[in-house]
């Protein structure tokens, strides 16, 4: 009895790391400084499916989107911000697409339940700056390959902040 409930335990805990492990990343850093956070209300997510059929296809059946701009120039932070991702296969998501060079990194990584993939989160690096942009809902495994392969994240990423684009006060 105490191997089954360590087991169910241990199965609950790890079902939910995918979502607790990026709440926590993103309550971590949306305050530092110079970092752009971005989080797609659901109210705004019908905007989007509506806005055009690639924005409809880009955004599926997402249930949250989030997306973080963050600067690498400490040592620190990149070694950090690489080690969470680096380590996001040692529990429940699985590294779909990896591109390392000296310019910078490219990761995707997806969380499956069944058929279907649940949760995805791209990475991408340069000299200066890394982004993460994840989305949670229900999508087509062969649409979230496709997308790694095109560099289809890329575009949704720049989709996504003229959509946001933030209002800067005009000088005069």
């Amino acid at each position: 009895m105490n191997r089954l409930l360590l087991v169910l335990l241990a199965v609950t805990l790890g079902g939910c790391s995918g979502s607790k492990g990026i709440d926590s990343f993103y309550k971590t850093h949306k305050n530092d400084p110079e970092v752009m956070a971005v989080r797609v209300p659901e109210v705004m997510l019908s905007f989007l499916r509506t806005a055009s059929p690639e924005m409809r296809e880009l955004v599926g059946n997402a249930r949250d989107i989030r997306y973080m701009k963050l600067p690498l120039g400490a040592e620190e932070r990149e070694r950090e911000i690489d080690s969470w991702v680096d380590n996001l296969d040692s529990g429940s998501y699985i590294e779909i697409y990896r591109r390392n060079s000296e310019m910078g990194k490219n990761v995707v990584s997806i969380r499956e339940n069944g058929r279907s993939v649940k949760e995805v989160l791209v990475y991408t690096s340069d000299l200066n700056t890394g982004s993460i942009l994840y989305f949670s809902g229900d999508f087509a495994p062969e649409k979230i390959r496709e997308m790694a392969n095109t560099q289809g994240f890329d575009k949704f990423a720049s989709s996504l902040l003229l959509e946001f684009k933030p209002m800067t006060p005009v000088s005069e």
